[in-house]
């Protein structure tokens, strides 16, 4: 939804007046801005004080690595999926270039196997 002269939308009236204190921190992790943490409470105003800034900053900062970790281990599922999916090919490949070989030659190619009978 876009709203002509603003990157925002309008705040609602009943959204104004309801809201005592928010508190919005950056979630920041090696200079990269990963989301953003949001806090609002509709009873106190001034609720967010320096100690509690300073351990919602701990948070911030604990949650942008936690997130960034995240993303890291799902890059790496999706790295080993798609490797697992190659080395299937390959070998699917490699076993109809096998089989057409024998057809055209009439030999039989040797057939490699890794396991071994004692």
């Amino acid at each position: 939804m876009h709203y002509p002269g603003t990157r925002f939308p309008p705040i609602p009236t009943s959204f104004r007046h309801r809201v005592r204190s928010i508190l919005c921190l950056p979630l920041i992790n090696q200079a990269r801005l990963i989301g953003v943490l949001y806090s609002k409470n509709n009873l106190t105003p001034h609720v967010f004080n320096p100690t509690r800034i300073a351990v919602l900053e701990l948070l911030a900062s604990q949650a942008a690595i936690s997130l960034e970790n995240a993303s890291l281990y799902s890059d790496l599922q999706r790295s080993e999926a798609f490797l697992a999916q190659g080395q299937t090919l390959s070998h699917t490949a490699a076993s109809a270039g096998a089989f057409s070989a024998e057809k055209s030659t009439g030999q039989r190619r040797p057939t490699k196997f890794s396991n071994t009978i004692e």
